[in-house]
């Protein structure tokens, strides 16, 4: 069995600092917070969860749902003076740390967007070229895309390694949870959902000169 150890995750004695990354981000567009959500019980949802790979075009409302559901914050507390912001969302990350970001792009042309979970905001992202372009086309080679929505995780893994030895098979379980919970909030809401097993490497990396960022999963998401 060819299985690599990713060490057994210890808490350091005490936070270490740690310079996050600084997004250049361009266009914003505030997410409208659902007034009202209704979804099926949840033994249905469970029970009823499938990967769906016919998509049409969502919705930024629909798009909101999906995202408040699954990744806002509910509550935040900087610690400044190592620089780190320990988050509640509805999903658990290790050490409330949350090292997964969210990057969405739509079924035409346009930008990619960052999620920002503190204020429901997407942002342009600014500079991304034609990073993505070899990674659509990968995805493509997966599960043809059509009009769904991608989703990216990107993960900042300095950020659980400021206060875990051995926190990379935390920010793995971080973004398995993430994709999970996805899975099962689309599926509440009514939209197909589909995870792929592909990270986004080796492009999501070229997004930060400083080495900070990894690819951690791709999923689609339509009506």
């Amino acid at each position: 069995m060819d299985w690599i150890d990713l060490g057994n995750p210890v808490p350091f004695d005490e936070l270490q600092s740690y310079s996050p990354k600084v997004w250049s981000t361009g266009e914003v567009v505030r997410l409208v917070p659902p007034d009202k959500i209704v979804t099926p019980a949840f033994h249905d949802v469970a029970f009823n969860r499938r990967s769906r790979r016919h998509f049409s075009p969502i919705s930024n409302d629909e798009l909101s749902t999906l995202l408040w559901l699954t990744a806002r914050t509910q509550d935040a507390e900087t610690n400044s003076s190592k620089a780190i912001t320990l988050r509640r969302t509805p999903v658990p990350s290790a050490g409330a740390l949350h090292p997964v970001h969210i990057i969405i792009k739509g079924d035409s042309k346009t930008d990619w967007w960052l999620y920002d979970r503190d204020n429901h905001e997407l942002r342009s992202l600014v500079e991304t070229g034609d990073i993505f372009d070899p990674l659509l086309d990968q995805i493509n080679q997966v599960v043809p895309r059509g009009a769904a929505s991608v989703i990216l995780l990107v993960a900042e893994p300095g950020k659980t390694m400021a206060k875990y030895k051995n926190a990379c098979s935390l920010v793995w379980r971080d973004a398995g949870v993430l994709l999970a919970h996805f899975g099962l909030a689309a599926e509440s809401i009514r939209l197909n959902f589909c995870a792929l097993g592909i990270t986004g490497e080796p492009w999501t990396s070229l997004l930060d000169d400083q080495n900070r960022l990894v690819g951690v999963g791709v999923a689609l998401v339509g009506a």
